[in-house]
């Protein structure tokens, strides 16, 4: 009888905190629809008591401020001491992580390059839960935004191609494309200097860095790298007659639409039979927990039964990790088709298009074909690439290297 009461009060309680946390969910997307802040502070901003942002007295204007010198080129460190200077400051309501209540605390460097100048929030696009919202659009909000969206965006190019010059000079192509094809690994791209003391000049190349790969052993007097011009002209080889017409296209969409329909299919059996087996771990954990509730932890049956509860919970986390691993591979088909247009303009005269271009255009090429090259030390010996262009050359019976690629 005490065993009953006990499950009741347990389906109860799991009833109540589950309906809680939906009313807690609930009432947070509303208050994130209607535009109210959801604890995270926003410089030159106060809350109403509704929690809607309003501007600071006094930090707003300084924070606009902001914004317009970023964008003409000033540096984080001379916004900051200006703001500072002009007396910007930030007063602690309550204690927190930050500071203790009544506390101020000034504004630097670091703080507008994580908080201020990433955030679209001072444009209007509130972001929570990695859900956007426009303040701008919310009737009887009156939002004002500190910088207007072309500022913005300005300031955002600005900092992302700082970043990218400071990290890496020298573009290098096929960075993460091509395979080591004795060791099966990634091989990095370097370009060190070669020739001459008088005509030195940088050759692009890809090595094995793995210390067991056989290249390391000298007895096999293998290559420890390739260079980059004997990958790029396994392309154009492989590329050079490949031309596509209208029926092309549609042979290949009934294909991808047939391939796509069955690995649709397979995997969603994968997930709902992955789901039924959650549903049967969740449950003998439940009914456990029942059952050792009134047995002495001391004893062995109740050690016994924890450990089981125990191999289970690391099951069930387990399989939530291969549902979502199988839920993540479920795309819209629709998105993932290049249109007619798309796939025409890079098929035709591919290796044409892949021999002129620059550097960085022939990168961006090679990765919307291939998704990677394997190398021995002289050549390349196998490829993978990308649909819709895997099938067409299974369509056409066209290989290069050695057996049927996929």
């Amino acid at each position: 009888m005490v065993l009953v009461v006990v499950g009741k009060a347990f389906v109860l309680s799991k009833q109540y905190s589950d309906k809680l946390s939906q009313d807690v969910t609930r009432g947070v997307r509303r208050r994130h629809s209607e535009g109210v802040a959801g604890g995270t502070y926003k410089h030159g901003y106060d809350t109403d008591a509704s929690g809607r942002f309003i501007p600071h007295e006094t930090n707003f204007n300084l924070i606009c401020d902001a914004w317009v010198m970023r964008r003409d080129g000033k540096s984080l460190k001379a916004i900051a001491k200006y703001m500072n200077d002009s007396g910007y400051a930030r007063t602690y309501k309550e204690d927190s992580k930050h500071g203790k209540a009544g506390q101020k605390s000034f504004m630097n460097d670091k703080t507008l390059s994580a908080q201020v100048f990433p955030e679209p929030f001072y444009y209007g696009i509130l972001i929570q839960k990695g859900k956007p919202i426009d303040l701008r659009e919310i009737p009887g909000y009156n939002f004002q935004p500190a910088t207007d969206e072309e500022t913005y965006n300005i300031v955002q190019a600005m900092t992302g191609r700082a970043a990218t010059e400071r990290k890496r000079k020298i573009f290098k192509p096929l960075v993460g494309m091509v395979v080591c094809d004795y060791y099966q690994r990634r091989m990095v791209a370097q370009t060190p200097l070669s020739g001459r003391k008088s005509e030195k000049m940088r050759i692009l190349s890809y090595r094995c860095d793995y210390a067991n790969c056989p290249r390391k052993r000298k007895e096999l007097n293998l290559s420890q790298s390739v260079r980059a011009n004997v990958v790029f002209d396994f392309m154009y080889g492989m590329l050079k007659d490949f031309k596509v017409t209208r029926a092309d296209y549609d042979k290949l969409q009934q294909r991808l639409a047939s391939t796509n329909s069955a690995k649709l299919q397979d995997l969603s059996v994968k997930i709902h039979s992955k789901q039924g087996a959650l549903k049967s771990i969740e449950r003998q954990v439940k009914e456990l927990s029942l059952k050792i509730i009134n047995i002495d932890p001391t004893s062995a049956i109740y050690k016994a039964n924890e450990g089981h509860i125990n191999d289970l919970e690391v099951q069930r986390e387990e399989l939530q990790s291969e549902i979502a691993k199988l839920q993540s591979q479920l795309t819209d088909p629709a998105k993932d088709n290049l249109s007619f247009e798309e796939f025409l303009n890079v098929a035709n005269n591919a290796d044409l298009h892949l021999r002129a271009a620059d550097v960085a255009a022939k990168d961006r090429i090679a990765r919307l074909i291939y998704l990677n090259v394997a190398v021995d030390d002289q050549k390349v010996v196998d490829y993978q690439i990308r649909e819709p262009f895997k099938t067409y050359f299974k369509l056409h019976s066209i290989s290069h290297g050695r057996g049927d690629k996929t």
